[in-house]
């Protein structure tokens, strides 16, 4: 069976399009051909051609759009323009693969969704953490039942980082709320699929050198009643843990930069028989005994059989084609859109 070839313009030339989009599309030239690039500063334009042989460089979309209709715009601006290039593209009949955070506003958002189902076009956005192999081992715990009825998760991301760039700023979209957090918000919806409530957020600002947030505690509740702790910690020396499984007969840790998650767990069979006792004298003057059978054991999961950027693009092909559902449905996009929205108006 044949398959389109999907011509495919680059909007933005800055690091991620550098190091992820056009790496990965010159991979599968069965699927995607480069025909042009945007970027405002025409020496990115030039230089990107000549690294990646790419036949024509515009310095703006409206340029782009003004001499030829690339079958996917592959938007990689700053975030302050994502809605403005998304749409843009999607009025002239492109579809649209767009990097995160999806816009400045939840408004942004659902005015690129109504425009891509108006105009019957493919809109998803690019969520790299659904493909990692955090969220592989996480699924993969959760789903074994080992550790019983999972009742918390916990997600630590640490690092120290003066951050000096676009990104820093406010009126950029900057900070790690925005940034940091739609990556680890979308891991949650992606491992739950669930609508998810705000119980709190607080936010900081402490090594970055703009106006924006670099320290965000995030809480939050899924429909089943799991309680997901967010710490993103920008001014932080030292990592305690990456992902924290708790669940009731046990808990599973992964830390730092390792691959192997510890797991400390019991067999409920293997559990002494003990009643409650509800007499406010404690027999023998004792505290309740904490021997439980734990056994301790080690995980390591499978690395991903893609790297996210290529799995995001074959599946996005696909769709397009009509021969797969999207691996980042819109909604969940809307959904963490929302949350985080909620999020910056209560630390404003």
């Amino acid at each position: 069976m044949t398959q389109n070839i999907l011509k495919t313009a680059v909007i933005g030339l800055g690091r991620i399009a550098w190091s992820d989009h056009l790496p990965a599309l010159l991979r599968h030239p069965e699927k995607f051909q480069v025909t042009a690039v945007v970027d405002p500063i025409s020496d990115r334009c030039r230089d990107t051609c000549a690294k990646f042989h790419v036949p024509a460089g515009y310095a703006s979309l409206e340029e782009l759009l003004a001499h030829q209709t690339p079958d996917l715009v592959i938007v990689a601006s700053p975030t302050v323009y994502h809605a403005q290039h998304t749409i843009e593209a999607l009025e002239h009949g492109c579809h649209v693969f767009c990097d995160k955070p999806v816009a400045m506003s939840l408004q942004e958002a659902r005015q690129m969704d109504e425009t891509a189902r108006k105009q019957g076009r493919k809109l998803m956005i690019f969520q790299p953490r659904r493909l990692n192999s955090d969220t592989m081992a996480v699924r993969s715990l959760m789903e074994s039942g080992i550790l019983g009825k999972i009742y918390q998760l916990k997600l630590y991301v640490g690092n120290y980082s003066r951050r000096n760039d676009w990104q820093a700023f406010r009126k950029n979209g900057g900070g790690m709320l925005r940034n940091y957090g739609a990556h680890y918000v979308d891991q949650f919806l992606c491992l739950l699929h669930e609508k998810l409530r705000l119980l709190t957020c607080a936010t900081d600002r402490i090594a970055s050198l703009g106006d924006a947030d670099d320290v965000v505690k995030m809480l939050l509740c899924s429909e089943s009643g799991i309680l997901l702790d967010l710490d993103i910690n920008q001014a932080s020396a030292l990592q305690p843990y990456r992902w924290c499984i708790y669940g009731k007969y046990g808990t599973a840790m992964v830390r730092g930069t390792a691959n192997d998650w510890e797991i400390r767990r019991y067999d409920p069979a293997e559990l002494k028989p003990v009643s409650a006792d509800e007499r406010m004298a404690a027999q023998g003057r004792e505290y309740p005994s904490s021997d439980m059978p734990f056994r301790t054991e080690t995980f390591r999961p499978e690395a991903p059989a893609l790297c996210p950027i290529d799995g995001h693009l074959l599946n996005l092909h696909d769709w397009i084609e009509g021969k797969a559902e999207p691996l980042v449905p819109f909604h969940e996009t809307l959904e963490q859109m929302r949350i985080i929205e909620e999020c910056i108006h209560l630390t404003r």
